[in-house]
């Protein structure tokens, strides 16, 4: 039936029907139901973000609450404050971040023409801070938050501090965002992380590792167990689910580490993010079972 309708319709007709049906009203009124902000509890918000916005998942916004979560971040590694609001400076300053992006976006009518880098942002703090010999990212995506982390070791190479980041995803078209001369810092892994990962890496240069593909249970074990195998002294553990399992909290026990949740708040969008988790893990020669 669909197929006939397209047929009794002008191509121009088409396309533009394709577009609307790229917003995904459905989907995003489902979103804005499960967030617990019925359409009426905000309605210039709510009916802006079901008509316009092309964002289903993997929401991008403005963090509302920088210095709170600098204050958390300067406690947990022992820097001051003002040196990691410093980096979230950078993030809002960065051309590759900012204009040079919305540049390479502007065309694209499934994506915001400004993409704030969200709880992503916590991510760059945190390689600036620690400046690992290797980040590990499982779950790309559009590639935001790849590209955010290379700004991050492009930054950390300027200062004496080299490192390369590692992205897992099965989908072959992940990470587009990242463009080509950012890239040389990069491996881009397609399959599942249990399968590519241990070939890809060096042992004992895990610094930073961002879990961000299924948080569930067996998938976060898994692939908090490769992390661990591979761990620099001490490895930083970051689940981007909130603790949607315990699997974060087991391996903190298990190693005498400590989480911490850390709860990014945005500026005026209807979702609700889920907390962002960071342990700091020693090193323990023998891991397997301990995640």
């Amino acid at each position: 039936m669909q197929d006939r309708l397209q047929g009794l319709l002008p191509a121009r007709a088409v396309a533009h029907l394709r577009r609307l049906n790229q917003l995904r009203w459905i989907t995003k009124y489902r979103n804005l139901r499960g967030s617990g902000r019925p359409l009426l509890a905000d309605r210039m918000l709510g009916l802006w973000h079901v008509l316009f916005d092309p964002e289903v998942e993997s929401y991008t916004y403005d963090v509302a609450n920088e210095h709170e979560l600098a204050d958390q971040l300067g406690h947990i590694f022992g820097v001051p404050p003002t040196e990691v609001l410093a980096y979230f400076q950078e993030t809002h300053e960065d051309a590759e971040l900012n204009r040079k992006l919305q540049r390479r976006v502007r065309w694209r009518f499934a994506t915001k023409h400004r993409l704030p880098l969200g709880n992503r942002g916590i991510w760059y703090a945190v390689v600036r801070i620690r400046k690992p010999r290797t980040v590990v990212e499982t779950g790309m995506l559009m590639g935001l938050g790849s590209l955010a982390l290379l700004r991050a070791l492009e930054r950390n190479a300027e200062e004496g501090h080299p490192g390369e980041l590692v992205s897992v995803d099965l989908d072959p078209g992940a990470g587009w965002l990242v463009p080509r001369h950012l890239r040389h810092r990069w491996t881009k892994l397609l399959g599942m992380s249990g399968e590519v990962l241990p070939g890809a890496l060096e042992p004992n240069t895990v610094g930073v590792f961002i879990q961000d593909t299924a948080h569930t249970y067996e998938n976060q074990r898994a692939e908090f167990g490769i992390a661990l195998e591979y761990a620099d002294d001490p490895i930083v553990l970051l689940d981007s689910g909130g603790g949607q399992t315990s699997v974060l909290q087991e391996i903190c026990q298990f190693h005498g580490a400590e989480r911490n949740s850390l709860s990014p708040r945005p500026v005026r969008h209807i979702y609700r993010p889920t907390d962002t988790d960071i342990a700091i893990v020693p090193k323990v020669q023998h891991t397997s079972g301990a995640a």
